[in-house]
């Protein structure tokens, strides 16, 4: 989106009261900007200076905000991650999925002679789609869940006794998104295919 205001590259201009305020401002960053503070702007009286000390602390406040915000988010990302990394269930499915993507070795679903139950599976997906569902609203960032667990949605969604565990789920009545559809959404937004190489990502 374009600023509506008037710009010379990075630099915007401003005319208040006959004065003209410059802000060198991130494009991406100003578009961000509460429109409130720019009517303030062009509506207040005054001289320079107290022109330039509301410029001055408005874009303060913003860009202090926005770090807070980040900050908030990471913090949010780590502890959320740390929920997976440290969890020994998580763990113990993921391993799984790994080894037998890695090496062709043992199997996840109890009847198909490996440790695990539907339960445990379930489980272990709605994590993912807590994942997703955080990163939608907004709270983590896109691109860090991108980072850190591309990988891991990659090897869970191309395992084929998950996809054959969303199949019978299928034909027993469940709809798309309770047989794990919504795996197959945030693979594809991920850019996640069933041919994909997981450890080139």
């Amino acid at each position: 989106m374009k600023p509506k205001y008037p710009c010379i590259e990075s630099t915007f201009e401003f005319l208040v009261k006959g004065y003209k305020i410059r802000l060198w401002v991130n494009e991406k960053e100003l578009k961000d900007i509460d429109d409130e503070i720019l009517v303030k702007l062009k509506t207040i009286s005054g001289n320079k200076a107290q022109i330039a000390s509301i410029v001055s602390a408005s874009i303060s406040f913003y860009f202090e905000k926005k770090i807070d915000n980040r900050t908030s988010k990471r913090q949010f990302f780590y502890d959320f991650s740390r929920t997976f990394f440290d969890n020994p269930n998580y763990r113990k499915i993921s391993i799984a999925l790994e080894e037998q993507y890695l090496y062709g070795r043992g199997k996840i679903f109890i009847r198909n002679g490996g440790k695990f139950s539907d339960y445990d599976i379930d489980n272990y997906l709605y994590f993912l789609y807590d994942l997703s569902s955080f990163a939608e609203q907004d709270l983590i960032s896109y691109t860090l869940v991108e980072e850190q667990y591309a990988y891991y949605v990659c090897v869970t969604y191309i395992n084929p006794e998950i996809q054959g565990y969303r199949n019978r789920m299928l034909k027993q009545g469940f709809s798309d998104w309770q047989a794990i559809g919504y795996l197959e959404s945030f693979a594809k937004l991920l850019g996640i295919s069933k041919t994909s190489d997981c450890k080139a990502l």
